[in-house]
């Protein structure tokens, strides 16, 4: 089962490695993945899932991010 402490630290790595700001939304006991947009609030990147599968989201995404990176143009 994954904990709050491990989808925070996948976040934070998200965040560290990204332009946009990432967060967590908490709520009826889910979670979803949302990039916080400077002036207009949040906009959603996930459904509401369990945090077990948000946490495969983001590594999904980081490794996705990393890929892409080291990709030749």
């Amino acid at each position: 089962m994954t904990t709050q402490k491990e989808l925070e630290a996948a976040l934070k790595t998200l965040n560290d490695t990204s332009t946009r700001k990432y967060n967590i939304d908490y709520a009826n006991g889910g979670v979803r993945l949302v990039a916080e947009e400077q002036g207009t609030g949040v906009s959603d990147i996930s459904y509401r899932m369990p945090k077990s599968q948000l946490y495969a989201v983001i590594i999904s995404t980081q490794n996705y991010k990393s890929a892409e990176k080291h990709q030749p143009r």
